[in-house]
């Protein structure tokens, strides 16, 4: 699953649309067989999510029904903080752009203020 679709689909989750049938209304072109591969499996490669009844067999012969739940793991939820910092940081970023802005009309305005008193 590529890194977009990931945070698409913790982002879904934490939201707290948390179905199978939420997820495929949420991302449609997520196939099947790739949030199988976001579903924890502790033994090898601890996934994103867990589905809450986890009675997963071998690897492909998944079929999610409707109602089937999911949950962030801590990876998941290690993705979500990351999201939440970047969010706040691109505030961040936006907020000081505006202020900047802001600056230089200020000091625009002033430079022309003083030329205009200079020439009175």
């Amino acid at each position: 699953m590529n890194k977009f679709n990931q945070e698409k689909l913790v982002l879904l989750i934490s939201s707290g649309k948390n179905t199978y049938k939420d997820i495929k209304d949420g991302i449609p072109e997520l196939p099947e067989l790739e949030l199988e591969s976001m579903v924890n499996d502790i033994a090898s490669n601890p996934g994103c999510i867990v589905k809450t009844n986890a009675d997963l067999p071998n690897y492909g012969n998944v079929h999610f029904a409707d109602a089937d739940t999911f949950y962030l793991t801590n990876n998941g939820k290690d993705v979500l903080y990351q999201l939440q910092k970047e969010k706040v940081l691109n505030k961040k970023v936006d907020d000081s752009y505006k202020l900047n802005v802001m600056i230089l009309i200020a000091t625009v305005i002033g430079v022309i203020l003083s030329f205009l008193a200079l020439t009175k």
